[in-house]
């Protein structure tokens, strides 16, 4: 596979296994994070630069505006 096709793969796959995690083990999202991650592993190495970056603010201001033209799209029907 060519690198791009690689990452692709895993991306995928890591995230059909947090869904089903999050779907099965009815736990919260933090707690998942640390009975999987190893400290200094490549999990936390990950979520340290999205946390920098501002990604969980960046994904509640995406929802918040799919939810506010969700609710303009439907005054129009």
């Amino acid at each position: 596979f060519p690198s791009h096709d690689r990452a692709r793969i895993l991306v995928h796959q890591t995230i059909c296994g947090a869904v089903q995690m999050l779907s099965e083990e009815k736990k919260d999202t933090v707690t998942l994070i640390r009975e999987v991650s190893s400290p200094g592993g490549t999990t936390m190495a990950a979520l340290s630069v999205l946390e920098s970056c501002g990604f969980e603010e960046t994904i509640q201001l995406a929802v918040e505006a799919a939810r506010s033209r969700s609710e303009q799209l439907s005054k129009l029907i």
